[in-house]
């Protein structure tokens, strides 16, 4: 008899809505990630897809601004960082 498995689900996906676009996806959400971690190092990782005309311009096509994103990321971090209120 074969092992009961569970199907895989999908990763989460994050909705976000960015100047009247909704998307599903994650790929967004990995840039805004990128620009938190960036300014926590002080490092400029994702100054390379920022360029003008340069990846980010090309996929997200002004549906998405990077630095809504990052507010999101930094916003959630700080939420996390907090840690649960226990009073």
């Amino acid at each position: 008899m074969a092992p009961n498995r569970t199907p895989r689900s999908s990763p989460p996906t994050w909705t976000t809505t960015c100047r009247g676009t909704t998307a599903s996806t994650t790929q967004p959400w990995a840039l805004g990630a990128l620009l938190h971690i960036d300014e926590l190092r002080g490092t400029n990782h994702a100054g390379r897809f920022l360029q003008p005309d340069g990846l980010w311009q090309q996929w997200a096509k002004g549906r998405f601004d990077a630095a809504v994103l990052k507010k999101r990321i930094d916003e959630l971090s700080s939420y996390v960082d907090k840690g649960p209120d226990l009073a």
